[in-house]
């Protein structure tokens, strides 16, 4: 993760506690929890409201306020901020202060809006900022302007759309903006990880990979071209995890287990370690002694075939070619 260098005083995250919550009706499809949100199983017909309640710690008004200077709540706004790439809309909401009162030094603040899913594509993610309702005398190392956001809450995304997923897998699946103009996709090593397929690719290759049948021709070149894509996503998963598990050449160690990864890289280098040592007895001491020998066999040359198993590369392409390689 990049870290972000300011010279200015800025609240900390953690001290921003949003959450947010759709109001469901018998008219809504069903609703699943992601690793950073929501999803709906399948894009609601009907318009909904999403409620938010956003926590701040008083703490932060003693960060953010100059030496000799008193603040709290009432000295700034508090917003949600929402933005949808896809739709190609951004807007705000404004908080109120809630009634609920609580016994520590958390502020809550409250607000709600209502979205029109014929209006709204793709995803929508959120994130609660603190603003400054005035300007105060300029002080050394703080933001004092008058709309300065002092502090924001870590980010929420409900998909509007929902997520696909492949296979079986454990691979998200969404389009969104790339950093990368003419790249097809990115993989966003999360729990659990995420292909973003470029919006800006060409018109029939979205409308190819956005393609929901199954069982006919169309369904199977989707497949088909897909499956090198995913070839690929997981070799970036387990390569990551596989360089997790060395040792730091700086202060030495050992090759860790990957059962001490964290998810979701322990179980997707569990899964290439049995393939890579298929005929080991125990396949994930195999890896941990190879890569104590020879870790750039294991990451050049093993995983990369070992990849294309797991990805069933043969089976896809054998599928497409009966159908059009067949004899004649």
């Amino acid at each position: 993760m990049t870290q972000k260098i300011r010279f200015y005083r800025y609240a900390d995250q953690s001290d921003f506690k949003l959450s947010l919550s759709i109001d469901n009706t018998d008219q809504l499809p069903g609703i699943n929890s992601t690793s950073n949100g929501f999803s709906f199983e399948e894009k609601p017909k009907t318009s909904f409201k999403i409620n938010f309640s956003l926590g701040i710690h008083s703490e932060i008004f003693n960060i953010v306020t100059p030496e000799n200077s008193f603040e709290d709540e009432n000295d700034f706004h508090f917003f949600i901020s929402y933005i949808s790439p896809t739709s190609r809309k951004r807007k705000t909401v404004e908080l109120t202060k809630s009634d609920d009162i609580s016994l520590n030094e958390i502020k809550y603040f409250d607000g709600d809006i209502l979205i029109d899913p014929s209006e709204w594509f793709g995803y929508i993610s959120f994130t609660g900022f603190a603003v400054r309702k005035k300007s105060r005398r300029e002080a050394k190392g703080f933001l004092t302007d008058k709309h300065s956001i002092v502090g924001n809450s870590q980010e929420f995304t409900i998909y509007i759309d929902p997520i696909e997923k492949f296979d079986g897998s454990e691979i998200e699946m969404d389009d969104g903006q790339i950093p990368q103009k003419n790249a097809l996709y990115q993989l966003i090593q999360s729990n659990p990880p995420k292909i973003m397929i470029n919006e800006d690719a060409p018109e029939f290759t979205l409308k190819m990979l956005r393609h929901k049948g199954s069982g006919d021709r169309r369904a199977l070149i989707r497949d088909t071209l897909f499956a090198p894509i995913l070839v690929d996503v997981w070799e970036q998963l387990a390569r990551a995890g596989i360089y997790k598990m060395l040792p730091d050449s700086d202060y030495g160690g050992e090759v860790i287990s990957p059962n001490e990864l964290a998810k979701p890289y322990n179980s997707i280098v569990l899964d290439a370690a049995k393939k890579m040592y298929s005929d080991a007895d125990d396949p994930e001491q195999a890896l941990i002694d190879e890569l104590e020998e020879d870790p750039e066999t294991v990451i050049n040359e093993r995983l990369h075939q070992a990849v294309q198993v797991i990805g069933d590369l043969n089976k896809y392409y054998e599928k497409c070619a009966k159908v059009y390689w067949r004899d004649a």
